[in-house]
C-alpha cells in the first residue's frame, strides 16, 4: 500500500485537479482481501493514472486501495434528452463525465457505491404516456441507477453490455454496502420532460407554453403546479430542507406518519 502512496504522491506532481464540488474522501477505509493484491498492481495503477489524465477537472481518482473494474459509454437520460456519457466502476465509486473527444472528457461526477442500488429496468418506463418513440431495444437494454445524490436511467450499447454492468455492479455495490449503515433515502429518477404531455398525477392538465411542467423530488412524476404545490422533508438534504412535492407523495406521507 505504502508504494501505491508513494506513486500517487510523484502522480500528483504532474497531474492536476481543481477539487469537484463534493469533496470525495480520499482514503479508502475498507478494502476486500481480494481487491488488495490488485490495488498494487502496475497494471491498476497505470489504469488510474490514464483515467485521471483523462478527466478535465475532477476529483484525485489515484489513491490507496481504489481498484479499477469496468468501463464503457452509456446514454444517460437527462431532463430534456438521452446523451452519451463515460462511465468508470472502481471498487468504491462510480463516476461519469460529457465526452469532449475520445478518451478525453469533463464534468466529472463521482457517487459512492456504498449503499448504491441498481434495477434492471427504469421505473417510469414504458407506463407514461410519451411524445416520442421508445426503440424496443432501448427498453431492453436500459436499467436504473439509485444513489443519495442522483438516480438516472441509462441505455447500454447491448444486452450484453447491460449484463456485464449488472453483474459488476451488483458485485462491488454488495462488497462496499457490507456493515454499512442504513442508506438514505434515494434521490428521485427525473421522469425527463419529453415523456410527459399531461399531468401524470391529475392525468387532466396538458402541459402547453402557458402550463409549465414541473418535477416531484420525492417520486419523480412531471407534475402541473396545482398538483405539484405540497413541500416535504427529505432525506439527505441539508437540515432536512422541505422540496416540492406532489399530492400523492403529500398525501402517502400523512398516511405513512398517521398525521
Amino acid at each position: 500500500m505504502a508504494g501505491l502512496v508513494r506513486r500517487a504522491a510523484d502522480a500528483g506532481s504532474s497531474i492536476r485537479r481543481k477539487p469537484s464540488a463534493a469533496p470525495l474522501s480520499l482514503t479508502i477505509s475498507k478494502i476486500d482481501d481480494a481487491d488488495a493484491p490488485m490495488a498494487e498492481s502496475e497494471f491498476n495503477v497505470s489504469k488510474l493514472q490514464e483515467i485521471q489524465a483523462a478527466f478535465t477537472g475532477g476529483s484525485q481518482l489515484l489513491v490507496p486501495g481504489r481498484v479499477y473494474v469496468h468501463e464503457g459509454t452509456m446514454l444517460k437520460q437527462c431532463r430534456k434528452d438521452l446523451k452519451p456519457r463515460h462511465f468508470v466502476l472502481f471498487n468504491d465509486v462510480l463516476i461519469y463525465g460529457t465526452i469532449i473527444t475520445k478518451r478525453k472528457y469533463a464534468k466529472q461526477v463521482v457517487l459512492p457505491i456504498t449503499s448504491m442500488t441498481v434495477t434492471g429496468n427504469c421505473h417510469y418506463m414504458p407506463s407514461v404516456e410519451t411524445e416520442d418513440h421508445i426503440d424496443d431495444v432501448q427498453l431492453q437494454n436500459s436499467f436504473q441507477i439509485n444513489s443519495r445524490d442522483k438516480s438516472f436511467h441509462v441505455i447500454a450499447a447491448s444486452a450484453q453490455d447491460k449484463k456485464v454492468w449488472l453483474e459488476h455492479l451488483g458485485k462491488y455495490i454488495g462488497r462496499a454496502s457490507e456493515g454499512a449503515e442504513a442508506p438514505a433515502e434515494a434521490a428521485a429518477v427525473w421522469v425527463p420532460d419529453a415523456k410527459a404531455v399531461a399531468c401524470m398525477v391529475c392525468r387532466v392538465t396538458r402541459f402547453s407554453t402557458f402550463e409549465r411542467k414541473h418535477h416531484c423530488r420525492i417520486c419523480g412524476k412531471v407534475c402541473c403546479a396545482k398538483c405539484s404545490s405540497g413541500k416535504l422533508a427529505k432525506s439527505g438534504m441539508p437540515s432536512n430542507k422541505p422540496v416540492r412535492a406532489c399530492s400523492e407523495c403529500v398525501a402517502a406521507r400523512r398516511v405513512a406518519t398517521g398525521d
